[in-house]
């Protein structure tokens, strides 16, 4: 027992801050929400996280903090809830829940690509862009597409009664994320009609 309380009171095995640089840089951008911006005739012209936005490393802080594990477990709870339940009704639900989770990846990924097109110090594409830009293109969109049809074809089921937020068919910019910048949602949800 004293080995053992002597190890825990050894200044080597004490950290002041636990904290990730990750976490750090999250902090600031988080506090950055609640300090205002001053323009040049000190007049108050939103806050400091539209400024440091800009700068990538904010971006890649929080894909890497994005907890993918939550949202797995989840939808594995999800889908376990999905075989649990007999009711019509108690399905659809479900399934809501699912369908909204799905929404939510799509939503960040789709942020974190609007948020890398917002380079303020080059006319070039930043390398965090183009590797979203491909990554999309390449493996994301047509999953994608494949979850639009899913959704529109239950949306438009009469036996089905789908509450969700998402509702791909609204011209870009009325949703409150939207996720038709590099989806070209407009072009999916046409083909689909």
């Amino acid at each position: 027992m004293k080995s053992r309380i002597l190890e825990i009171l050894n200044p080597e095995n004490i950290k002041i801050d636990d904290r990730e640089v990750e976490d750090l840089i999250m902090f600031t951008l988080k506090l950055s929400k609640k300090i205002n911006f001053y323009n040049l005739n000190n007049k108050k012209e939103g806050h400091w996280d539209e400024l440091i936005e800009l700068d990538d490393t904010f971006l890649i802080a929080e894909i890497l903090k994005f907890d993918l594990m939550l949202y797995d477990q989840q939808r594995l709870n999800i889908v376990r809830e999905l075989n649990d339940f007999s009711s019509q009704r108690e399905k659809e639900i479900i399934f809501g829940n699912l369908f909204l989770i799905l929404a939510k990846y799509f939503e960040s990924i789709n942020k974190w690509y609007v948020s890398s097109t917002r380079n303020i110090t080059s006319v070039e594409s930043s390398p965090i862009e183009l590797e979203l830009e491909q990554a999309i293109l390449n493996k994301l969109k047509s999953i994608f597409e494949l979850f639009v049809g899913y959704y529109l074809g239950l949306k438009n089921h009469a036996d089905y009664e789908l509450d969700l937020e998402f509702d791909p068919s609204l011209p870009f910019g009325e949703l409150k994320t939207s996720i038709q910048s590099i989806f070209l949602l407009t072009l999916i949800y046409n083909n689909l009609l």
